[in-house]
């Protein structure tokens, strides 16, 4: 029985063509969450049913825009951020920004930054908010910065620029 909900959900959520079959696939992932245990989280970190996807990191300290999305898991204490090994330290205690952009020869274009773990659904013109977005890490990657969106000509623009 348990193999038939899941194949059905992974079908649901795998076509989200329209708003009614995001609300399944959300409504799919909370019965889904319901069905398994508590996951134990590391140190300074709590387990969630319904958190946000995105979440603050060292070398990517401001959210850029982050899909509303439940995600079943554990997820960082209030006043900790994810480090570059996806555990969760105080901001202070963050590495100092890495010299690798240039010793990697990353040179960003203008309203763009390097990051080591880019996010697979970045904003862009077409689409400045993604429906649903893995969590994929696109590594060594230059992205844009919070509010300019991927132009496919001009590179990292505003809105008002697309």
């Amino acid at each position: 029985m348990l193999y038939l909900f899941l194949n059905f959900k992974s079908v649901i959520c795998s076509k989200l063509s329209s708003s009614l079959l995001l609300q399944l696939c959300l409504w799919l992932v909370t019965i889904e969450a319901l069905l398994y245990e508590d996951e134990k989280c590391g140190p300074n970190s709590h387990f969630v049913r319904c958190g946000s996807l995105c979440q603050k990191k060292c070398n990517e300290p401001e959210l850029q825009n982050c899909p509303r999305i439940c995600f079943r898991g554990c997820i960082c204490d209030q006043g900790y951020i994810l480090d570059d090994q996806e555990k969760c330290i105080k901001p202070e205690e963050c590495p100092a920004p890495r010299l690798a952009r240039a010793a990697q020869g990353k040179k960003c274009n203008r309203n763009e930054h390097y990051t080591t773990c880019g996010t697979a659904c970045e904003p862009t013109c077409g689409k400045p908010l993604p429906d649903l977005c893995t969590m994929e890490c696109v590594p060594d990657v230059c992205q844009c910065n919070p509010g300019f969106f991927r132009h496919a000509t001009k590179g990292c623009v505003r809105q008002s620029e697309c």
